[in-house]
């Protein structure tokens, strides 16, 4: 008995050790995989994250090769999840030009209703609940959560770019022919993966030239992003007025450094 004690407890002890290891902001530049599959899984990686930000409340990795800079993001917090559905996930690539000239990637963009629903299908709780209420969402099957990425993938169609070389600023087609690919998707616990693919030619950077940069990731408020439809809800604990939904209300980024790793 004192042996599998022992034994669970070095593993508890393994596995919070392994999980603190994580920086706030990603340190190590990573090389892309010879085959690397946009589907929303990040198997490539083996799930694994360079990064777990508090103040996004992401895991993320940044990688790239000679071509490409990839992005993954997992999310398993709920409300996170709500957040990004809701307004997407904008990653700006900072290279020295004026603040509003910043190349930058934003998914997904569905509606607030497309939202909604995908997040019912998840058996997580939407927006508009009030505090203390039970969760009246469906079941979370894995039937159910297979139907929620099939609305993911019937519903997010479209990507915006803005400040991307030689394409205008527009919402772009994710089955464009511009070589920049996404991916979403939740897993059997609900949690959430989006990847991200995007040539370095149309952010101006390469291996060979301007390596190194600073990135910003950034989930934008709710509110702030405008998004038809979304509701303000107050609450009044001790008569004093409180946004139910600040969390999905105030806009919450991070930024880093990263430089290109070079081609072995």
């Amino acid at each position: 008995m004192k042996y599998l004690t022992f034994f669970f407890s070095s593993l508890l002890f393994t596995a919070t050790a392994q999980a603190q290891k994580l920086p706030n902001v990603q340190e190590n530049r990573i090389l892309i995989p010879d085959i690397v599959k946009i589907d929303g899984k990040s198997e490539e990686f083996d799930s694994k994250f360079e990064a777990d930000n508090k103040a996004t409340g992401l895991q993320y990795t940044l990688a790239n090769n000679d071509q490409y800079l990839y992005l993954t993001v997992k999310v398993t917090d709920s409300r996170v999840i709500h957040k990004i559905l809701y307004v997407g996930i904008a990653l700006t690539v900072l290279i020295g030009k004026a603040a509003d000239d910043q190349p930058c990637l934003n998914f997904p963009d569905l509606s607030f209703n497309e939202a909604n629903l995908i997040l019912g299908k998840t058996g997580l709780k939407t927006t508009y609940q009030k505090i203390g209420q039970r969760d009246t969402a469906q079941q979370r099957t894995d039937s159910l959560i297979k139907v929620a990425n099939d609305l993911l993938s019937t519903t997010a169609k479209t990507i915006k770019v803005t400040n991307l070389k030689s394409i205008p600023d527009q919402t772009i087609s994710v089955y464009n022919g511009e070589g920049i690919k996404v991916a979403q998707r939740f897993n059997k616990y609900a949690h959430y993966t989006c990847e991200m693919l995007i040539p370095l030619k149309y952010l101006g950077l390469s291996t060979s030239h301007h390596s190194k940069f600073a990135y910003q990731i950034k989930l934008v408020g709710q509110v702030e992003a405008n998004k038809g439809s979304v509701p303000v809800v107050y609450h009044y604990p001790n008569g004093v007025q409180t946004d139910m939904n600040a969390d999905l209300n105030t806009t919450t980024y991070l930024k880093g450094e990263y430089t290109l790793a070079p081609k072995p």
